[in-house]
């Protein structure tokens, strides 16, 4: 919770520093040496207005999930641990939609979806610091994400060489839906390693980027970025360690 809150906090001081930045820091641009930007005026690119992203990339997903057993033991290293790893690879797809601020800092909302056909999977029972049991497999599911964030574009003269260049936080609620519910139940052991309490639920999302965008017209642009998210499961417990993130390189076309 305490990490939680620190993120939370990092993220409306980034918000706060990128509306200002976007009315108190002003340049007057060069000409541009593009022929097109040229007749429009060397201010006709700097918007107040809608803006959208849709973006298309390869999304790497990982989670480490630690559980003990909620028994009070009196010795730490006697207590049953459950571990679970699931990783692996597919393609995402993501929406923006929102406001543009001097063609500078863009706040908006946002749908994610990525999913995986099939990733490894290991589920490991220790019992007094030696494994009892072991599986490994092969799993697909998805990953669904809602929220917020913002864009901060560092340089908005498109015939500068460093125009496009942006930094963004989000905030976002995902929800997971990974492997089947009911591929390893066990009634001796009365465990279930991708049961509802590990896997099918939702966790917050924290998620930081960086990119570039080329100019192709007064309001469209094509670019490229990198997205690292981290998700804090809603049903984490002291005694529980877990670390779930995500990391995607995506492609987008965006109207700004």
């Amino acid at each position: 919770m305490r990490l939680k809150s620190v993120l939370n906090a990092l993220l409306l001081t980034f918000g706060l520093a990128a509306v200002s930045y976007a009315g108190v820091y002003d340049y007057n641009p060069s000409q541009a040496s593009n022929g097109n930007y040229a007749r429009q005026g060397q201010y006709s690119y700097i918007h107040n207005a809608f803006y959208f992203e849709a973006s298309l990339g390869l999304q790497y997903l990982n989670i480490s999930d630690e559980k003990k057993d909620e028994e009070e033991v009196f010795d730490e290293s006697s207590r049953n641990i459950y571990e679970t790893d699931f990783s692996g690879m597919g393609p995402e797809f993501s929406a923006r939609f929102g406001g543009i601020i001097s063609s500078r800092v863009a706040l908006f909302c946002l749908l994610g979806i990525s999913s995986m056909k099939t990733a490894d999977y290991e589920y490991v029972e220790r019992q007094k610091g030696k494994i009892r049991y072991v599986e490994k497999n092969s799993e697909g599911g998805i990953r669904f994400a809602i929220g917020g964030g913002v864009n901060v574009y560092f340089v908005r003269d498109p015939s500068n060489p460093l125009y496009g260049l942006y930094a963004g936080a989000s905030f976002a609620i995902a929800y997971f839906n990974l492997g089947d519910d009911d591929s390893y139940f066990d009634e001796e052991r009365r465990t279930k390693p991708l049961d509802e309490a590990y896997f099918s639920q939702s966790a917050a999302s924290v998620g930081f980027e960086f990119g570039k965008l080329w100019y192709m017209t007064d309001m469209w642009n094509v670019g490229a970025g990198v997205q690292m998210a981290f998700d804090s499961p809603d049903r984490t417990d002291e005694k529980d360690e877990n670390i779930y993130y995500t990391l995607a390189f995506k492609i987008m076309i965006v109207r700004k």
